[in-house]
């Protein structure tokens, strides 16, 4: 399997430059355009250009033949070119081709599904890049780094690159077809935190330069994101025909990576349950070498549910082995920690480049103003002390903040795979004595109990480091989504929720907001009385501008009121289900963030009353 890559440079470009070193300057980079003409100039370099063509010539190939050659042994003539360009480097280094070495080495080790490489080879150009001062007006690595932090999910990264990269094209007043490559990358972040209208306008600004430039191969892969987004949404109409015009267009223009749309019409099918259709691309898909690491698994859990549902068991678990063993083979245990400390030695290298600036600006005002050389010593060592503990502060909450996130990805991968034997083992359930029977159920129990708690870890952190998006949310829509995630549990406690009077609308962060209600609703559940059926009454009050949640549960003694809210408290009380104490915290988290005032009255043995004050405006009746 191989990611999708992005590394074809752009020949339409203006940029008018002369105080620093400019990639532009290399010849053949500036005339570069995959086509024949070029590629026979590129081997007439090779053969006899100087010794710094020869090593542009031999890279550019290596960059030509990773995005279009179709031969499945293209990475041996990749590496071979890399290799032989590398040697040449080592006796006459260069910073432009030194830099595009790296770029092109990181675009292969995206291609291997090796991230850690990937990301050490684009570091190691950005260094070079500030260290000579170069100027790369593809902005090579940039877009490198933002495909990256798309698959490890860092989503705020990803616009902060963008933004980096459109402010140096204002300024340097660029022209250049990689906005609708910049816009493609925007519009996924976007849709994986369901920012669906921004995604959108994302896709349409994409379509629009790639149309601008005639790029047919930016064209079809704007379409085949419109699919997914399309998809996402739903709207299974739109997204087969926009799946179709991508299919055609990749099969004349990016055949190397058409396994990626029969991935989309396979999920569409899937999702249409049409199993026959979904079952002919997502086989296709699966089988691929070029298919994305992440559409391959949710493409193979697709595919799976198939196979069972055929009754095709051992098919089925084959299927898993071979999708755990893939997994295995792409993060084994020392992936996120290796990947975490070379983030933090780029971020040390980052810093020590600033003091080096700072320590020469200081070294020029100390010779130039002598007489303030005692005041400014002062300043400066008051300054070093605060930036050097700031500094100290930020790595450790980097750490915690990634070690969240490892934790929570580590946790995944093992709890999907006991769910899924589990359904094998209860697939023979008539067969099963009653005691067995009851031991599966308690499995399932346990990994949906699992699951929630990974995503409460998960919503914590993005709450954290992620800016809050607010919008106008239907809050009708916010508490079905909130019953349909704690359908399990409120079936299991024969649970009644009462709705009284409704507001119409909330402003706020939907998927908070569903987490928000969803952990109050949950804690009712888990500590109800087992004398009594529970119910759970919310109203909304438009006077007070509050929602409140009433139930009939055990109750909470003052006592324990006062911490209720603090990280992995657990009330010293028995209750039906056990937990860590982490729902509470981050429902308080989460109303800090929109400004919602929480009150809690409650009686032992009466119940509890949670009332949510709003701020005005912020509910719509």
């Amino acid at each position: 399997m191989k990611k999708s890559g992005y590394y074809i440079l752009c020949s339409f470009i203006t940029i008018s430059l002369f105080s620093q070193i400019n990639l532009l300057d290399l010849p053949l980079v500036k005339e570069y355009d995959d086509n024949e003409t070029f590629r026979k100039e590129v081997e007439e370099a090779i053969k006899s250009g100087s010794p710094e063509d020869k090593i542009t010539a031999l890279l550019l190939k290596a960059n030509y033949t990773l995005v279009s050659d179709l031969d499945k042994n293209y990475d041996e003539k990749v590496k071979a070119l890399l290799d032989e360009a590398k040697k040449r480097l080592d006796k006459n280094p260069d910073p432009r081709n030194l830099y595009l070495y790296y770029d092109i080495s990181g675009a292969r080790y995206t291609y291997l599904n090796k991230s850690f490489e990937r990301l050490n080879a684009y570091i190691e150009a950005l260094k070079i890049k500030k260290e000579a001062d170069l100027i790369d007006p593809y902005f090579l690595v940039e877009l490198g780094l933002m495909d990256h932090y798309l698959d490890v999910e860092d989503y705020a990264k990803v616009f902060d690159l963008r933004d980096l990269i459109f402010d140096q094209i204002d300024k340097y007043k660029m022209e250049s077809n990689m906005k609708s490559q910049i816009y493609r990358m925007s519009s996924l972040a976007a849709k994986e935190l369901k920012e669906y209208q921004k995604s959108q306008k994302d896709i349409d600004s994409a379509m629009l330069y790639a149309k601008r430039f005639e790029d047919s191969v930016s064209i079809a892969r704007v379409y085949k994101y419109q699919a997914e987004l399309d998809l996402d949404q739903k709207k299974y109409d739109l997204a087969y025909k926009n799946a179709l015009e991508a299919q055609r267009l990749y099969l004349l223009y990016d055949k190397k990576n058409i396994s990626q749309v029969h991935f989309i019409l396979g999920s569409l099918a899937f999702q249409k349950k049409d199993y026959d259709e979904a079952k002919k691309f997502l086989e296709k898909a699966i089988e691929s070498k070029d298919l994305p690491i992440k559409s391959f698994i949710k493409g193979s859990s697709y595919y799976r549910s198939i196979l069972e549902k055929e009754n095709k068991l051992d098919e089925a678990y084959k299927v898993l082995k071979k999708e755990d063993s893939i997994k295995k083979d792409v993060i084994d245990e020392n992936y996120y920690k290796e990947i975490l400390d070379f983030e933090l030695d780029y971020q040390q290298f980052q810093n020590n480049t600033i003091l080096k600036e700072k320590q020469q600006q200081t070294r020029w005002i100390v010779f130039v103003l002598v007489l303030s050389l005692i005041g400014i010593g002062l300043l400066s060592l008051l300054y070093y002390q605060r930036s050097k503990h700031v500094k100290k502060l930020k790595m450790i909450n980097f750490r915690l903040n990634k070690f969240s996130k490892i934790i929570s990805h580590d946790l995944k991968s093992p709890i999907r795979s006991i769910g899924s034997l589990a359904t094998f083992i209860k697939e023979d359930e008539p067969q099963l004595s009653e005691s067995s029977q009851h031991y599966i159920n308690l499995i399932h129990e346990s990994v949906m109990t699992t699951e929630n708690l990974i995503l409460n870890m998960l919503t914590l952190s993005r709450s954290e480091n992620n800016t809050l998006e607010i919008e106008k949310v239907s809050y009708e829509e916010i508490m079905n989504q909130v019953k349909s995630n704690l359908l399990y549990d409120i079936n299991k406690s024969d649970t009644k929720i009462v709705f009284k009077a409704k507001p119409t609308m909330l402003y706020g962060n939907k998927t908070l907001l569903i987490q928000l209600f969803q952990n109050f609703i949950q804690n009712s559940i888990k500590y109800r009385s087992e004398i009594r059926p529970l119910v759970i009454e919310i109203d909304y009050d438009s006077i007070k501008n509050k929602i409140l949640i009433k139930d009939n549960g055990i109750g909470i003694d003052s006592d324990n009121l006062v911490v209720l809210f603090e990280a992995y408290y657990q009330q010293k009380f028995e209750s039906i289900n056990s937990g860590i104490g982490i729902g509470l915290y981050i429902a308080k988290m989460i109303a800090d963030l929109h400004k919602i005032e929480i009150k809690i009255n409650s009686e032992v043995d009466e119940g509890t009353v949670i009332e949510l004050y709003f701020e005005e405006g912020s509910i719509i009746e």
